[in-house]
Order: structure tokens, then C-alpha cells, then sequence
């Protein structure tokens, strides 16, 4: 990239060519590559040890920036190839293989395939074994490892004190042993095992991470059920009702449309009442199957389908069926009337910036996202997505979390780059994006500061079309820290509780030692506020949506109908990169 001068018109207009005169010779360039000189602002001053070029290495974008320099100096360059091959996060060929060796095990039943997925992406790897070799000997120590037979097989047999065999088996493909050491926590083995003629293969998972798991084994104690029945795990995974919801799921042919809620994303949102139960009121999220593949987001709406069918909490958008035909996915989920915060700030922005006392509002509805964080960060959930626009209030003025498609099971790191650039965290903008749940709270932070000032935290400089160079300069923005005084000085409980969210690095940010930590805020300990009250829904919120009418257009509406392309390309609002191999993925539906 450099500075050049238009010498001459090939193609007119915002999309055409002209020829270029630079100072290594005249070429033809795009006209929406280049700008006028005099819009180049100075962004920052670059010295040694820092770097750039990586985002439009890693993202396949153009420049976002000119570099001169200033003073002699030396510069490192990295060949492409060899930069995305040393920092380009990519999933090992061989992780589909062990997902679809995870589908086949019976005792990974009670969780869903995204969660299964992330074991395989955690595995430590493949052990093969020789045949007749001894993998573990009864009565002799042993590694924390859990192993899954993937080839070949293995003899498994165990001896009384007598030193006679009292139980052996024949282990092959989709088998597993050494889970009772891990869930009991013992360091001695409890049988012997040794790869059989053929010899074996097997994929071995780290202990610690099988612990983190919603599993039980025979003879082990836990707190989420009676050891060892099947019942007992999914209903703590889904919880009872979640669990009774999906069994006694409404039937489609029973739903009848009203009238349309919203378009975006890829489909839209209809109001439903079930036949013959006027009284109650359901939202019900199509999906066309078409914009789902062209944008490579198959597993992103079966994961969403997955993870909402577990959850049962008063402050998440509760699931009750999923449907398909040839043409659409159907989600059937509880209906929130109320609109979300963002329209609030916007249509009523009393209520969160004329309160009394000022903050109880910004403090009702975080208290609300913090308690359904903590719900999904207990099952080893990140949510990803938290944004105004996600959060509604439902009829009573209660706020809920919506649209979890960017949710996902994260047992140790995951590396993909998602989200709304403006609440997105430091350690996912940053190469390689590897990030957990700690991005929530960061969010979170984001949250609280728009909805007690009325703007974002940070300027995105213009880049309102360029998600990179959002990301770049809100980046940027992040190690300059917070503006002064954003908030009136009254505030300076709510100032200090977002100033402890906001911290770039992760292990220091508020909620590192889990929601409880966020909880005990000082912000929250002030005022009325009570958090026993909330979780029972017993705090009066601070706004009550008035009863929702729909016009004759929204009700008109209400048949089936194609959803628009141009309506769905213009709801797009995220910044999304993940790619899926994923042929099958709407028989879930």
C-alpha cells in the first residue's frame, strides 16, 4: 500500500478502475481500495517488538492502515504461507473422526453432540498399543487418562483377593475404560487390561476434563441425582422441566400463526397460540435452510438447538420444540413482549438514564444477565453474543438472555472469532482468539456502561461497514482505557464495577473466580437491591411493558411465507467466522 495518483478512468464509478501513478511504477487498482490522502489520520506509533499486517494475513482483508517510516529502521517480514501455518488456528483433520467415535459411546448419552465435539477437540490423542501389550495392571498405579478404544480391541478382566478372575470382558470399537479411577479418584488400578492380537488404538482424554463433565459412574457420589441411573444425569444437565418439555413437545400441525414479530438473521419470528389454548402465547423462529448453508452456520443453529433445549432458568428464553419441513427449521421458544433493552434505551430512555435513584435500573437488568451468565457458566457455557439487542424483557418487566446461537460448550480455550465488535474481549480480537467464558463478564462490562451513559464505552473511529477495522480500532482503544468521566461522580460504585470488568487481561477481570465474585460487587450491595429477592422474581422491576398490539400488516403477515434476502443481509449485524463439514446437520430438527 502506498500514495499514488489517479492518472486515468477505466471503469466510472464507486465500483470501477482506474490506473494509479506510484512511486514504483503506474498499475490498476479498485477505486473502493483507495481513499483521498487527506482522510489519513495518524492511528499509533508503532516501536519495536510490535507488529502489523496480521489481521489482513489471517482474514484474507485488505490493508487497514498505511505504515511509513519514520526513521531508519529494520523490519521482520513473514511470509504469508508461513505465518498462517505457525498462527492460523485450524481443527486437526482427525478431530471429525473422534466426534464420530465419541457419537458411538453409550456413556456419553447424556450429553448433546456439540458437547461431545468439544471433548474430541480436547483430547489429549491417540495411544496405540501392540498386541498383548499391557496397557494397565491391576493394583499398580495409574495415569488420570480415560481411554476409548478406536481400533483393534483389548481384554479387560479383574481378580478377587484370592487372585481368581471374577469379572473379564472383550473391549472393541466405541468401548472405554479407567472412568471409575477418574470419578472415584483413585491413583490404583482397578483392572487389567491388555491389547488384544490385533493390537489397539485408542484416543485418550485427559481425566481432569472428564470430571468437568455432567457423567457418573456406578458406585459414585454425587449431588445431581441417585448414582448411576440415566435419569439422574439428564435431569441435571436439562433440568426437570426442561427435560419434560422436550419429551411432551407440541406438535407443529397444532400452532397457528398470529402475527410477525421481527425478521433477522435468517428468517423470521412469528407470534403462536396452540390450538385450542388461546391463552398462551409462544414465539416461533423460522429458518431458511438455504441461508443457513450459504453461510456455513449449520452448526451454529444445531448448537443453539441443543444448548436451549437444556436450559430451565427464569433469565434465559426458554425452549419448548424444534421443527422442519423441506424448506425452513423451526424454533419454538417462550415469547418475551416486552422488546429488548436496546429499544428501551431508545424509545424510553428515562428509564435507564432519568432513574431514582440514578443506576437501579442498569442494576435490576445486570443483576438479571449476571444470574443467567452464572446459570450458563456452570454448565461450561459461553454465551458470546451478550449485546442490548439480546436481552428481553418478558411480560412483567424481567430481563432474559435470547439468541444463544454463538453459545458454546468451552472446556478449556476455543479460537473462533464471533460476535458484535463493540462488546467483544481483548483476548478474542487478539491472534489466535482463544478464549472461555470469561469474555461474558467483559461484555457485561459493555453492557452496564451503555446502559447507564446512553453510548458505548468506546469510538469505533467510522468503520461501520469494515468489521476489521472496528476490531482494530476498538482494540487499540482498549489499552488506552476508559474515557474520563463518563459517568457522574454519584456513580462511582457502578464507575469502579465496570472498571473491573473491563480489564484487558483476563485472570484480573471481575468474575475470574466465578459469578459469585461479580455478585458480592460493592454497586450491587447498595441501594435496595437483593439478590434472593431477584432470583425468587420478587424485585419490582423498574419498567412494566404496557400489553402488545399488532397492526393488520403484522397479522397479514403472519402467513407462511419466503423470507427476503434483502431483509435478512440487512439484520446481519455480526461479525461471524466458522466454517462446518457438516452434511446432515438438520436432522436434529
Amino acid at each position: 500500500m502506498g500514495v499514488g495518483k489517479v492518472k486515468e478512468v477505466l471503469v466510472p464509478g464507486p465500483q470501477g478502475t482506474v490506473m494509479v501513478e506510484f512511486p514504483d511504477g503506474t498499475r490498476e487498482a479498485k477505486v473502493q481500495l483507495l481513499r483521498p490522502v487527506e482522510d489519513a489520520q495518524p492511528l499509533c506509533r508503532l516501536s519495536a517488538g510490535e507488529c502489523f499486517g496480521e489481521l489482513s494475513l489471517l482474514y484474507n482483508t485488505r490493508h487497514l492502515a498505511t505504515c511509513k517510516s519514520v526513521e531508519p529502521s529494520v523490519v521482520y517480514a513473514v511470509p504469508y504461507q508461513v505465518f498462517k501455518q505457525c498462527f492460523g488456528k485450524r481443527e486437526r483433520p482427525q478431530v471429525q473422526a473422534w466426534i464420530k467415535l465419541l457419537d458411538e459411546v453409550n456413556f456419553l448419552n447424556p450429553l448433546v453432540r456439540s458437547e461431545r465435539a468439544e471433548v474430541a477437540r480436547n483430547a489429549v490423542g491417540q495411544m496405540s498399543f501392540k498386541p498383548g501389550e499391557w496397557v494397565m495392571t491391576q493394583g499398580e498405579m495409574t495415569e488420570q487418562l480415560w481411554f476409548v478404544v478406536e481400533k483393534g480391541g483389548c481384554n479387560m478382566m479383574r481378580k478377587d483377593s484370592a487372585g481368581q478372575v471374577e469379572f473379564s470382558a472383550e473391549l472393541r470399537r466405541g468401548h472405554h475404560f479407567g472412568e471409575r479411577a477418574i470419578f472415584l479418584q483413585q491413583r490404583v488400578a482397578e483392572v487389567t487390561v491388555q491389547a488384544g492380537p490385533k493390537g489397539m488404538c485408542c484416543l485418550v482424554i485427559d481425566g481432569e476434563l472428564l470430571r468437568h463433565l455432567p457423567l457418573n459412574v456406578e458406585g459414585q457420589e454425587t449431588d445431581f441425582g441417585v448414582p448411576g441411573t440415566r435419569a439422574s444425569l439428564v435431569d441435571y444437565h436439562r433440568g426437570a422441566a426442561a427435560a419434560q418439555r422436550v419429551k411432551d413437545e407440541i406438535p407443529f400441525e397444532e400452532l397457528e400463526r398470529r402475527a410477525v414479530l421481527g425478521e433477522g438473521g435468517f428468517g423470521a419470528v412469528y407470534l403462536c397460540q396452540r390450538r385450542n389454548e388461546p391463552d398462551v402465547e409462544y414465539a416461533l423462529k423460522r429458518l431458511s435452510k438455504g441461508y443457513i448453508v450459504q453461510a456455513n452456520a449449520e452448526k451454529q443453529v444445531c448448537a443453539e438447538r441443543d444448548i436451549l433445549s437444556m436450559m430451565d432458568s427464569d433469565f434465559i428464553i426458554r425452549f419448548f420444540g424444534s421443527y422442519q419441513d423441506s424448506e425452513y427449521v423451526y424454533m419454538l421458544i417462550e415469547l418475551a413482549p416486552g422488546g429488548h433493552l436496546f429499544q428501551l434505551l431508545c424509545d424510553k430512555p428515562q428509564v435507564l438514564l432519568s432513574d431514582r435513584p440514578r443506576g437501579s435500573a442498569a442494576m435490576f437488568y445486570c443483576g438479571c444477565v449476571t444470574l443467567a451468565l452464572e446459570y450458563l457458566h456452570e454448565r461450561r457455557i459461553a454465551y458470546r453474543d451478550l449485546k442490548l439487542e439480546n436481552v428481553l424483557l418478558d411480560s412483567r418487566g424481567y430481563a432474559k438472555l435470547c439468541d444463544l446461537g454463538f453459545a458454546r460448550f468451552v472446556l478449556s480455550k476455543t479460537h473462533t472469532l464471533l460476535g458484535t465488535p463493540e462488546y467483544m474481549a481483548p483476548e478474542m480480537i487478539d491472534p489466535p482468539h482463544a478464549h472461555n467464558h470469561m469474555v461474558d463478564w467483559w461484555a457485561l462490562g459493555v453492557l452496564a456502561f451503555e446502559m447507564l451513559s446512553g453510548q458505548a464505552p468506546w469510538d469505533s473511529m467510522g468503520y461501520d461497514d469494515n468489521p476489521m477495522g472496528q476490531l482494530l480500532a476498538l482494540r487499540e482503544s482498549f489499552n488506552q482505557g476508559l474515557p474520563d468521566g463518563f459517568l457522574p461522580a454519584a456513580l462511582h460504585l457502578a464507575k469502579h464495577f465496570i472498571k473491573q470488568l473491563l480489564v484487558v487481561t483476563p485472570a484480573r477481570r471481575l468474575g475470574a473466580n466465578g459469578a459469585e465474585e461479580v455478585k458480592k460487587s460493592g454497586w450491587f450491595k447498595s441501594g435496595t437491591f437483593s439478590w434472593d429477592q431477584l432470583t425468587a422474581r420478587k424485585l419490582p422491576p423498574p419498567y412494566t411493558p404496557p400489553p402488545v398490539t399488532y397492526s393488520e400488516e403484522e397479522i397479514a403477515n403472519a402467513k407462511p411465507a419466503k423470507a427476503s434476502r434483502e431483509s435478512m443481509a440487512e439484520s446481519r449485524n455480526k461479525l461471524f467466522v466458522q466454517s462446518t463439514t457438516t452434511d446432515d446437520w438438520a436432522a436434529d430438527f
